[in-house]
């Protein structure tokens, strides 16, 4: 039996998984974002409370969609650039406010 350092799993050698082609964000993704943020929920940005769940679709650099918890204000500074990316963006409820 293997046992690996610190309870991980060793890290990929390079070139031994498969390549990995960039997504759009799906609609199953969208739905499991359609979430109220919980009162235990923390921002991904800062101590403020999150008021935001914004989910970033796939590019080439990440093959995967990604799911922020942003503070009001940290959502206000990047609205462009999550619109342009094409960012599904939902409020605290769970409602669908923008992508």
């Amino acid at each position: 039996m293997t046992v690996w350092p610190m309870g991980g799993i060793p890290a990929p050698v390079p070139g031994s998984e498969p390549e990995r082609i960039a997504t759009p964000v799906t609609r199953p993704a969208v739905a499991r974002s359609r979430t109220a943020i919980a009162v235990t929920e923390r921002s991904c940005c800062c101590a403020g409370p999150p008021t935001y769940r914004v989910l970033i679709p796939a590019s080439a650099a990440r093959p995967h969609a990604t799911d922020l918890l942003l503070c009001g204000h940290h959502y206000r500074a990047s609205r462009a650039e999550l619109t342009r990316t094409s960012a599904a963006v939902f409020d605290a409820d769970g409602a669908l406010i923008a992508g």
